[in-house]
């Protein structure tokens, strides 16, 4: 790996997220940054992705469909153990995520 303290800019970072919004918005905030991107879209592809360019930093979506977010990081942790890793949750439907509490409805009312 090359000592990028330099240039910190430099730095090869992959994406890993299902959502495609989400991966577009990271890849343009990183790149007007002046980062190179690469993304993928599941974790198998990402393994492949981060072999291949040999990437500083992956961001990885903990929820995915197919190889999830953990098993990734755990694979790239073993295959590649100088990558950084930045594990995420971030949807952009809340339709996906389960609910972490009872709702509240305030118009409900629960005096008798």
């Amino acid at each position: 790996m090359t000592d990028r303290t330099e240039a910190p800019n430099t730095y090869r970072i992959l994406v890993i997220d299902d959502e495609p919004d989400i991966r577009r918005l990271l890849r343009l905030a990183l790149e007007e940054a002046g980062y190179e991107v690469w993304e993928a879209q599941e974790g198998e592809d990402g393994l492949a992705i981060a072999r291949q360019k040999e990437c500083d930093l992956a961001i990885v979506d903990l929820f995915m469909p197919g190889k999830e977010g953990l098993e990734t990081i755990l694979a790239l942790r073993r295959d590649m153990p100088q990558i950084k890793l930045i594990a995420m949750i971030c949807c952009l439907r809340p339709d996906r995520l389960a609910p972490t509490r009872p709702s509240i409805n305030p118009t409900s009312s629960t005096h008798s």
